[in-house]
């Protein structure tokens, strides 16, 4: 018998006979494959009735002890367990290939991953995509390039003081800027807006160097003209909330993009933000991505939706930038 032929020829097999088949043979028992499958014995025998017909031959040996598979059932069971273990597998591969298709791997420096990247992905997985899931890793500019360049990330998100020129194979999507401000003490009654300049003759505390945070402050300042080394830092420490803690007890000010202070500032009642006067005076967020990449593309259209619905920058930098203002008035 040529059980390919056979099954070409007609097309209204349902893979539960086959199931049942396969049930019944491995027990040499209807009444067991009913029993395990949730149906009756009737139901059974209809089911390998079916399949019988449908290959034309005859699958079982009928007797008082049971059932046994006739020659050519013996044949068809290793053919159709050889199918239905088969189908199980590309079942198998299919669920897999999905699952990844629906994580998206995210590189992201310090700030973003803290500040942006939480807020995007809530809001995706609630407006978009809830099945999604993501995987985060956080490095510096170059690591999350790197990451996007090998393939390794589907989007990073990083954040620079000067503006992206093209860069060949990847794209890039100005999604936020942020400013950066002056938290003094209130005592100290900076004027509504410091000259950079000024700060060289202030006592100065900052985030350690080796944090992304301090590298930025470090490359504002000497980005407008200021040596680091030849400033009054009194000291580094190594979190945005112990600077602020510092600055509150009037060991000198620091530097910050509003960001980074989110969730933190009201928590003193004696310090005071000040608007710096600066020739560079944000912090740009970017989303980047290989040019022609197809994973990711729904969360990168989503970021280009938020940022155009938001004017520019991203819910989330927004709100916090106009809450801050609030406070400093």
């Amino acid at each position: 018998m040529n059980l390919n032929r056979a099954m070409s020829s007609h097309y209204d097999l349902k893979l539960s006979h086959i199931r049942t088949f396969l049930i019944a043979a491995e027990h040499s028992s209807f009444r067991e494959a009913a029993r395990r499958l949730g149906l009756t014995v009737a139901t059974v025998s209809n089911h390998i009735a079916a399949l019988e017909s449908f290959l034309g031959i005859r699958l079982f040996e009928r007797g008082a002890k049971g059932v046994k598979l006739t020659a050519e059932g013996q044949r068809v069971y290793a053919e159709l367990k050889k199918l239905i273990d088969g189908l199980m597998e590309i079942k198998e591969k299919v669920k897999l290939l999905s699952a990844k298709a629906s994580t998206i791997t995210i590189a992201s420096m310090e700030l973003s991953l803290k500040h942006i990247v939480p807020c995007v992905i809530s809001r995706y997985k609630k407006e978009i995509d809830p099945n999604s899931s993501f995987i985060l890793k956080r490095g510096d500019e170059a690591y999350c390039i790197k990451e996007i360049k090998e393939g390794k990330s589907d989007i990073a998100f990083i954040e620079r003081l000067h503006e992206v020129h093209s860069v060949r194979d990847l794209e890039f999507m100005e999604i936020a800027r942020d400013k950066l401000v002056i938290v003094s003490p209130l005592g100290w009654r900076l004027t509504r807006r410091v000259d950079i300049k000024e700060i060289s003759r202030k006592p100065l505390v900052v985030c350690n160097l080796e944090t992304s945070l301090g590298g930025f402050v470090k490359a504002f300042l000497e980005a407008n003209g200021l040596k680091y080394d030849e400033l009054n830092v009194k000291a580094e420490f190594p979190s945005i909330s112990s600077v602020l803690t510092a600055v509150s007890q009037e060991l000198g000010l620091t530097i910050a993009p509003l960001t980074s202070i989110r969730g933190l500032i009201s928590h003193y009642d004696n310090l005071k933000i000040t608007p710096i006067k600066a020739e560079k005076g944000y912090l740009i967020f970017y989303a980047v991505k290989l040019e022609e990449a197809e994973r990711g593309v729904s969360l990168w259209s989503y970021l280009a939706k938020l940022r155009d619905e938001a004017q520019g920058m991203l819910p989330c930098v927004k709100r916090i930038s106009e809450r801050i203002w609030k406070l400093m008035r």
